[in-house]
């Protein structure tokens, strides 16, 4: 039982590493399209004081790119 409780752990820990790469990704994907670097972007939220992370700032792109993408679908039908 131990050996396998070290090794859910050790995956555990992985899949938080290798979520928060892809989410890292993802968003310096979309910035760079809006020509901001990552990091720029990054040091512009501290120094504003905005305390959103990563997951939270991906989650409002995506929801928005969707929300856009249904009105101007729903809008064309009219």
């Amino acid at each position: 039982w131990l050996h396998a409780g070290q090794a859910a752990y050790v995956a555990l820990k992985l899949k938080k590493r290798v979520t928060k790469k892809s989410r890292t990704k993802l968003l310096n994907l979309f910035l760079r399209t809006k020509g901001i670097y990552y990091s720029r972007f990054k040091s512009q939220q501290k120094r504003q004081g905005i305390a959103l992370n990563d997951q939270t700032v991906l989650d409002m792109v995506l929801n928005f790119h969707a929300n856009s993408y249904i009105y101007k679908t729903l809008g064309s039908r009219r």
